[in-house]
């Protein structure tokens, strides 16, 4: 790479706050050329940045890019584009015109595997709690229960049958649409395996 090229990459670097370059030593920096990592360190050794004692802190909070922190309209279309299996890329396009800058859009995407896998513990439970009404409902009903002495109980029942059903289908439908969405990140992270990481001043936090 020439010194120019080279040098392209210290305002970018330099429009970075801390925990971005901390976060970059923690996920990305493997996958930068050795021009790119230069121009990163020069950036650090300038801010007189440890990394070895702050990578760990840095870690630990997170950088504030996390798929739970979405407004509830980002996260519809993220989640709409994952089953459309649209292009990381393109994600990350899409996210930086709705005021996610592409670094923590990048945070966001890794992370939504593990967050999706949250969702499903909660949705087994759902269609555990389903089942479960949709069964009780079922063995109540086989009692012999008069429709004309217990009509309003045995409405109730088949109220509780039927929404126990709902429950568990909804449930079992959304686990479903979720272990879908991870199967689709986790291939398209492995096939590209090393994310193109934003240049220019467009994709920085100032």
């Amino acid at each position: 790479m020439s010194q120019s090229k080279k040098e392209s990459f210290i305002p970018y670097y330099q429009h970075m706050s801390n925990e971005q370059l901390f976060d970059m030593a923690n996920e990305q920096l493997q996958w930068l050329d050795a021009d790119a990592i230069d121009s990163y360190y020069s950036t650090v050794e300038s801010r007189g940045l440890s990394l070895i004692c702050n990578m760990t802190h840095m870690e630990s909070n997170g950088g504030g890019c996390k798929p739970a922190q979405l407004s509830k309209h980002n996260m519809q279309f993220l989640l709409q584009s994952i089953e459309q299996k649209r292009p990381i890329p393109e994600l990350t396009s899409e996210l930086r015109s709705r005021g996610i800058d592409a670094w923590c859009g990048y945070k966001i995407l890794k992370a939504l595997p593990e967050f999706l896998e949250e969702k499903i513990v909660l949705e087994k439970e759902k269609a555990l709690n389903g089942s479960m009404l949709f069964f009780s409902g079922l063995a109540f009903r086989l009692l012999p229960l008069s429709s004309s002495k217990h009509l309003a109980l045995i409405i109730l029942v088949y109220s509780i049958t039927a929404f126990g059903a709902i429950k568990w289908l909804d449930a079992f439908f959304r686990f479903r649409r979720y272990r879908k969405m991870i199967q689709f990140l986790s291939s398209s992270f492995h096939q590209s395996d090393s994310f193109a990481f934003p240049i220019g001043e467009d994709d920085a936090v100032v």
